[in-house]
Order: structure tokens, then C-alpha cells, then sequence
């Protein structure tokens, strides 16, 4: 089955149109003060080719709504280089986005998720029905009881429900006179992001078994924001990045994806040579255990296909890591990495090696039947023995 992907997202910048400033007005979409002074030094160091080309990207990947979005691009596309246009095709891809989801034959229906899952869902008969949806959530959450035993009371995994959960435990102040049980379900709903996936599925007129899906991703508010069609459109940022081997990065790319942090294993990058392969990273995986990956690539965010807000908004971790394990694995290898820069390299490769050469392996069950090995990383103990950690 042919995919097509179609995203939303939610932080509105003031910027809607780009003057003569035009870096500095696109860079105002990088909330990360890190990353953002970062790429105005390479922007403006006249080692970039094509600056525009970068701005273009930085917009339309930006976590901002499609209409804003569009705007800011349709300003750029006066200072784009006509003998290599890149903008245009951007801006039919957000156009076409726009346009699709109010083409609605018969028997074409749309289903809308809560955030990545693909667990339980709702179906309409069109976008705007389904929009229409999250908005009367939106307008209930606003009026509805404040009696935290009702909320404890509704079926856990109902959309609609986790929906008006996590929006009554925002409204409640927490203090020592709450009980450990409320006070743990509070905490639960208050980790759990809103976002929404809105798919619609294309039958093939020919094949019953084939189709296209066009799925649309948005936060609570119900804005549209990323679309990834089968046009020449990017899909992440190949920019310089600032952070340096050793660095602990905490990454955020709320509502999509959970807050999560990575410690730099190499920066490959200069102004004048930018890789997409040149960041490197160590990450805790979703089995717990240890993995690397790349950072451009958000190969760390497991939970979500709307990760590129990670980048916008990676910022230096210098506080304490919630989570003990992490926090000493991280703390040990950090220091030792930056004592010798080269221990980061040779991690990724050896983890990275390790992992490609799990992924081939098959091994023999007792009955004889082949059995695929599944990498999961390593453990923390692992990887201090293993590195001298």
C-alpha cells in the first residue's frame, strides 16, 4: 500500500510574512536559543550556497500551521534562485494538503487517532467532521465537572476520554494534602500529549487490495502543519547543529513526541561541510536498554512519525536526569567522552556494527524452525564494562 503523510503541529511565531531580513525572520521559528544563534552564524558566513533553500526547509518543517507556514513561504520565493527552484514545490505540496482533505467521494471515510497510536480510533464521513470533533472536546473539557473521582472512572483507553483526563489534570493543583493514589493518577495524564492523526483511506479503482493513505497530523487545537507528499519535499533538516561530543541534549517535540535526551556521541559538521550522517547519538531505546542512532535522522524518538519539532527545540541538558540509570550512564560516559573526543566515534561504531550485524542474524529454534534475532541495545552495565565507563 502507497503512503502519503501529512502532518500539524502547534507553536505559533508572530511571523507571518519574510522582508529583506529573511534568516532572521525564518529563525525565529528555532525556539532553541543554541541552535538558532548556530545557524545564523552559518547563514550569514557566506558558506552557504543557497540560504534561501535553507530557509525554505527551516519553514516548511516548521512546527507552526499550514496557513502560516504557507505564508512565509510565498514571502521567501522572491529571493530564491530561479535556476534551482525548491520553494514552489513546497508550496503546491502544503496547497494539495489543503485541497485533498475536502475531496470527499462516497465511500471514502476518514478516521482519526489519538496521537501515534494506531489502538482505537473514530471514523467520520469527512475532515471537517472530524475536526468539528476535536473541537467539541476541546469546548467539554472547558465546562465539564471538576470531580477527579468521575474522570478515575472512565474507561482508560476511549479517545475521547483520554482526551478530557489529561485536560481536567492540567486544571488541578497539586499539593501535599492530595493522596498518593490521585496524586499518581495526575502525574500519569499529565505526561500523556495531545495530538491527532486524521487518515483517509483512497481505494485503487482497479485493485480492491490497493490504495493510498493520506493521513494528517494535528495538535489539540486541530491546525495542520507538515505535508510529506510524493513531490521533492524535505523530510529533516540537514543544518549544523551546535552541540558537541559529550553534550547531554534534551529534546522536546510536544504534542507529537515525549520529551527525551541523548547524550552527542560526534559533530562531524562545519560551516563549510554539513552531513546528514555527522551527528551522532547515544539514546535509551524503548526497551530500555542502550542504542545509537542518528541525531538529524531522530532516531532516538521512537514514538511518534512527527519528530522534526526535536530539533527546533534541542537545547544542552545540565541538570540531573530523572532517570538513575541514565543519569550515571550518561554522567560517566559525557565526562569520558570529552576527555577523549575519539570514544564516541568508537562507541557509535561499535554499537552501530553490533546492531546491523544482530539485525541479519537467524538463529534455530529447537524444533528446527528459523528464528530471527531481534536487536534490542545493550544494557547500561554493558556498555560501562564494554567502554571502560
Amino acid at each position: 500500500m502507497k503512503t502519503k503523510t501529512v502532518a500539524t503541529k502547534g507553536n505559533n511565531p508572530s511571523t507571518t510574512e519574510v522582508g529583506a531580513n529573511y534568516i532572521e525572520e525564518t529563525l525565529k521559528l528555532v525556539e532553541s536559543e543554541e541552535v538558532r544563534e548556530h545557524l545564523l552564524k552559518w547563514l550569514t558566513s557566506g558558506s552557504v550556497r543557497n540560504p534561501v533553500k535553507i530557509c525554505a526547509e527551516i519553514v516548511y518543517l516548521a512546527p507552526i500551521p499550514i496557513d502560516q507556514k504557507l505564508a512565509m513561504l510565498q514571502g521567501l520565493l522572491k529571493y530564491e534562485d530561479l535556476k534551482h527552484p525548491k520553494i514552489p514545490s513546497y508550496i503546491r505540496e502544503i496547497q494539495n494538503a489543503n485541497k485533498e482533505r475536502n475531496i470527499n467521494p462516497d465511500g471514502h471515510n476518514y478516521y482519526l487517532f489519538l496521537n501515534s497510536s494506531n489502538e482505537s480510533h473514530l471514523e467520520f464521513d469527512s475532515f471537517s467532521d472530524a475536526v468539528e470533533h476535536i473541537q467539541s472536546l476541546n469546548a467539554q473539557a472547558d465546562s465539564d465537572t471538576n470531580d477527579l473521582s468521575y474522570y478515575k472512572s472512565l474507561k482508560f483507553w476511549d479517545i475521547d476520554n483520554q482526551v478530557l483526563r489529561t485536560k481536567f489534570a492540567r486544571k488541578q493543583v497539586v499539593d501535599d494534602s492530595m493522596n498518593t493514589s490521585d496524586l499518581n493518577w495526575i502525574t500519569l495524564c499529565l505526561n500523556t500529549n495531545i495530538s491527532y492523526r486524521i487518515t483517509k483511506y483512497i481505494p485503487d479503482a482497479k485493485y480492491e487490495d490497493e490504495g493510498t493513505e493520506l493521513s494528517w497530523f494535528l495538535n489539540e487545537d486541530g491546525e495542520i502543519v507538515y505535508s510529506d507528499g510524493d513531490i521533492d519535499v524535505p523530510t529533516y533538516l540537514n543544518v549544523p547543529m551546535p552541540f558537541q561530543p559529550g553534550d547531554i541534549v534534551i529534546t522536546e517535540g510536544k504534542p507529537f513526541t515525549e520529551e527525551r535526551k541523548v547524550l552527542i556521541l560526534e559533530n562531524n559538521d562545519t560551516f563549510n561541510s554539513v552531513d546528514s550522517h555527522g551527528v551522532t547519538c547515544l539514546y535509551k531505546n524503548i526497551h530500555g536498554n542502550y542504542d545509537v542512532g542518528l541525531f538529524k535522522f531522530y532516531d532516538f524518538q521512537i514514538d511518534s512519525k512527527c519528530c522534526v519539532p526535536a530539533l527546533y527545540r534541542a537545547k544542552t541538558y545540565a541538570g540531573e536526569v530523572s532517570d538513575g540509570e541514565v543519569n550515571y550512564v550518561f554522567d560517566s560516559a559525557s565526562k569520558a567522552i570529552k576527555k577523549n573526543p575519539a570514544l564516541g566515534r568508537e562507541i557509535y561504531n561499535r554499537l552501530n556494527s553490533f546492531q546491523m550485524l544482530n539485525s541479519s542474524f537467524v538463529s534455530y529454534n529447537s524444533n528446527g524452525t528459523r528464528s530471527a534475532i531481534h536487536y534490542h541495545g545493550i544494557s547500561g552495565d554493558c556498555l560501562k564494562q564494554g567502554f571502560g565507563l
